[in-house]
């Protein structure tokens, strides 16, 4: 059965902020995160075999570029080749992400070290807020990319395919707190089930 992962990244968050006797609110010139501990992690657009959790890596590190904005993830996923499976990914220190802006669009090139690749993500943004998402998978075949768009309301986002709802996210207070996801079935496109993630602090 496909199963997807839901894990996401928080707490014991590294921080390297200039230090003086007076409290300051953070800005974007000094301070930066530049790690992050692992309890969780949440890949939406792959499907994971049961070794995913790796022991080995405890921490995601980022690293900036001159604009103070972040380009390099390290820590990701790997293919490893199991049987007749293709596509197995655990996490690993080894994966580098990469991360390009060009005006409003930003590219995610996963796993851009590697030579299996699970897929490239480009995000268009407006005003700070994603309008739209599109995902190309790469391996083991290479497919045509498929596009999310978003619509926001109150505390809520729709994430959309088509026209027709994948996700809706729930926020409290600016923080995420639930994804419900649609299930639909293929090629007829009615609903046949829905699953809830709830993220509670």
């Amino acid at each position: 059965m496909k199963k997807n992962i839901f894990l996401g990244m928080l707490s014991a968050i590294l921080l390297s902020c200039s230090g003086n006797d007076e409290i300051q609110t953070p800005t974007q010139t000094n301070c930066k995160l530049t790690g992050a501990k692992i309890l969780s992690l949440y890949y939406d657009d792959i499907t994971f075999s049961e070794d995913i959790i790796n022991d080995d890596l405890s921490e995601i590190k980022f690293e900036y570029d001159n604009e103070n904005r972040i380009n390099v993830v390290k820590g990701g996923l790997i293919n490893i080749s199991t049987g007749s499976s293709l596509s197995n990914w655990v996490l690993s220190e080894e994966s580098k992400d990469l991360i390009t802006y060009q005006n409003d669009k930003i590219i995610v090139d996963h796993s851009y070290n590697q030579v299996a690749k699970p897929y490239t993500k480009e995000f268009v943004i407006s005003n700070g807020k994603l309008l739209s998402r599109s995902v190309k998978k790469l391996y083991p075949f290479s497919l045509d990319p498929i596009l999310y768009t978003y619509e926001y309301s109150e505390n809520k986002v729709l994430e959309k395919v088509n026209g027709s709802v994948y996700r809706t996210f729930t926020l409290s207070q600016g923080n995420l707190v639930k994804i419900e996801q649609i299930k639909y079935s293929f090629p007829n496109k009615e609903i046949v089930g829905k699953e809830e993630i709830l993220f509670l602090g």
